[in-house]
């Protein structure tokens, strides 16, 4: 089967946050943003920040470190659809993007282009990244313990680290 990549985000709540903490502070979450690899459903880049950052300025790094790993498709929601992203997918990584077209699309080269190429049985496998998330929700707890934005991150990013090494160890198997 092919190499897929697919890019997606999702925010982590703050446990421990006592009220007027919430109040004072409204960025009382972080997001995750990660790359998988469809078929092994590791984890291939991932990233994490504070409070509420739109998925695309995250995008365009973790194409680039996708590269190396040379996907045939990388798929992604409508939140992706930008005409930078297409190109970075189509011209910097020689990949096809699988992104759906917003309803308020009006022009882009590489937009048109994707009309013609979208595929939506491997749009279907975008469920993959969905499946990571829940998966690292439900086993490694989805939400953060700290309260500082930077023990926040590397709790984030520790989750992430533990659940390759569980997929690697079943992959093992």
């Amino acid at each position: 089967m092919w190499l897929l990549m697919v890019l997606d985000s999702v925010a982590t709540m703050q446990t421990n946050i006592t009220q007027k903490y919430a109040i004072t502070n409204e960025n009382t979450y972080t997001k995750s943003h990660i790359a998988i690899d469809v078929d092994s459903r590791l984890i291939l880049y991932s990233q994490t920040v504070r409070g509420p950052k739109h998925d695309t300025t995250f995008a365009i790094a973790s194409i680039r470190s996708l590269k190396k790993h040379k996907p045939k498709y990388v798929i992604a929601d409508k939140a992706y659809d930008t005409e930078k992203i297409r190109e970075c997918i189509n011209k910097e990584i020689k990949a096809s993007d699988q992104i759906p077209l917003k309803s308020n699309f009006r022009h882009g080269w590489y937009r048109r282009l994707s009309q013609k190429t979208f595929n939506k049985e491997i749009y279907s496998l975008r469920n993959n990244v969905e499946s990571v998330f829940s998966v690292i929700k439900r086993k490694l707890n989805g939400n953060n313990k700290s309260k500082s934005t930077r023990l926040q991150n590397k709790e984030t990013r520790l989750k992430t680290t533990i659940y390759n090494i569980l997929q690697s160890i079943k992959i093992e198997k």
